[in-house]
């Protein structure tokens, strides 16, 4: 409804609770789907799932930046960034496949700029930070096996440190309901990203003498 709404007109953050959800531990959902409070998340994560791809399909990719410019594929710097800025959002949705590729895609969008700017940066660092895209992840690890692709361009392999360090941090943060052994699959996985990332980037660096 909130998405719906802010197509239609211009809004601003009040800084204020806008609805609040009551918690309760029995069933819950509509008569046709009931289900336990064991199962809420998994079921959220269904249709949010749904939710994502139909703004991915219908939402222009001007409108996940903040003025939304026109012809935002024309600008690369614009078009990187609302690329990352839409991963961001699909990562919310568990919309794995859609963020897989828009990460692919802006790894090649400015060759002209490789480097990522900072808030590029924390666009990747930060999806970790969403839990249906850790579900996806605890469910199955080779669903991000696409993104291996992305040390094939200097953009990709800054993109792949990033999502790395992010993966990193959330393994090792504290006071977060994730199991041990997914901990480890996180550190895992981030080593990996991390570990690909700076070993070909440090290939593709000039060599240094001594006086450097």
């Amino acid at each position: 409804m909130l998405i719906r709404l802010s197509q239609e007109a211009e809004f601003q953050y009040t800084g204020t609770r806008t609805y609040i959800i009551r918690q309760h531990s029995g069933l819950r959902g509509p008569a046709m789907n009931r289900h336990s409070n064991l199962d809420r998340r998994r079921i959220w994560q269904s249709y949010d799932l749904k939710i994502g791809m139909s703004i991915a399909k219908n939402l222009p990719l001007g409108r996940y930046l903040p003025d939304d410019p026109p012809n935002v594929a024309s600008d690369p710097v614009l078009y990187r960034e609302a690329l990352l800025k839409r991963a961001w959002v699909m990562a919310s949705k568990a919309h794995i496949e859609q963020l897989n590729a828009d990460l692919l895609t802006a790894a090649t969008a400015n060759p002209a700029q490789p480097q990522l700017s900072y808030s590029e940066i924390k666009s990747c660092e930060s999806l970790p930070n969403h839990p249906y895209f850790l579900m996806r992840i605890f469910d199955s690890t080779s669903c991000l096996q696409p993104l291996f692709s992305l040390r094939k361009s200097k953009t990709g392999r800054f993109i792949m440190n990033a999502l790395g360090k992010g993966l990193y941090r959330k393994a090792i943060e504290k006071n977060t309901d994730i199991s041990s052994l997914n901990r480890i699959h996180l550190i895992v996985l981030a080593t990996i990203f991390i570990v690909t990332s700076i070993h070909i980037l440090s290939k593709s660096q000039p060599q240094m003498n001594i006086e450097d």
